[in-house]
């Protein structure tokens, strides 16, 4: 193999694999915020008022 043509192969590859380190990268962030926004809704639901609205009959 050439160095030029394995030079080409290795930034082939390094261009292939930052996708998936992106794609990785925004999963664990997306599951940050989801636990973090359910953690807060879940705060919220058990707060007075809305156990107070639910026994007035709202849903």
């Amino acid at each position: 193999m050439s160095t030029t043509m394995a030079s080409g192969l290795s930034a082939a590859m390094g261009a292939a694999a930052l996708p998936t380190d992106l794609q990785t990268g925004g999963m664990r962030s997306v599951a940050f915020l989801s636990r973090m926004t359910r953690a807060a809704m879940q705060e919220v639901l058990q707060s007075d008022f809305i156990r107070t609205a639910r026994a007035k009959g709202c849903s």
